[in-house]
């Protein structure tokens, strides 16, 4: 099932698809393709727990890195966190980061963008210590080392926030939109995790 396409400054094209894995259940395929459609090379990725794993977001940098991002389960029956996977433009993994909202229970990807500088931010719903879930972006350097994590500042007891939407500014600023509760959120993060405005829409 095809999840999404990015393409790079060579015209090159990245495919993220979510395939069946046998035993493994459903898994991340990521393919690339050059600018006549020719396969260059393919890869999957199956979490920690052997089990499902979901692809939500790719995008690729000026370099030709690309990135993905996806809901993994890290340990059974329903321990999922929030993965990361940065691929160079042969198709090594060069790193992979999970993110977890601290409560060891089911937290759930958004999609990923990419600033100007070449960090990856990834939008992710994270269920907190207390049982709340939040919605929130983590900002990494390239090198997969954090940067900042900010949430909405809205903690939903029993009904999670979804993500459905990340876009950056010029100048870093991350905006996200989340609907939980019967209503919808847009927040705007500043360039340093900072929250500079959020609206909330019933």
């Amino acid at each position: 099932i095809g999840v999404d396409v990015a393409t790079d400054a060579a015209g090159n094209v990245y495919i993220l698809a979510l395939v069946a894995g046998g035993d493994t259940g459903w898994d991340f395929t990521i393919l690339k393709y050059d600018a006549d459609g020719q396969p260059l090379w393919d890869r999957s990725f199956n979490g920690p727990a052997g089990d499902e794993d979901w692809p939500v977001g790719l995008a690729v940098d000026a370099n030709g890195n690309a990135y993905v991002s996806g809901t993994t389960r890290v340990a059974l029956p329903f321990n999922d966190d929030v993965v990361l996977i940065k691929y160079d433009p042969d198709g090594n993994d060069l790193w992979t980061r999970f993110l977890d909202g601290g409560a060891g229970g089911s937290d759930q990807a958004g999609g990923v963008a990419l600033s100007a500088a070449g960090n990856p931010y990834v939008a992710g719903r994270f269920r907190l210590p207390g049982g709340e879930w939040q919605a929130g972006v983590h900002k990494l350097n390239s090198d997969g080392s954090d940067d900042w994590d900010a949430s909405t500042g809205h903690p939903i007891l029993g009904i999670p926030e979804d993500i459905h939407g990340l876009v950056l500014g010029a100048d870093g600023s991350a905006y996200v939109a989340f609907t939980g509760s019967n209503d919808v959120l847009v927040t705007r993060f500043d360039p340093t995790g900072g929250t500079a405005w959020s609206h909330r829409e019933v």
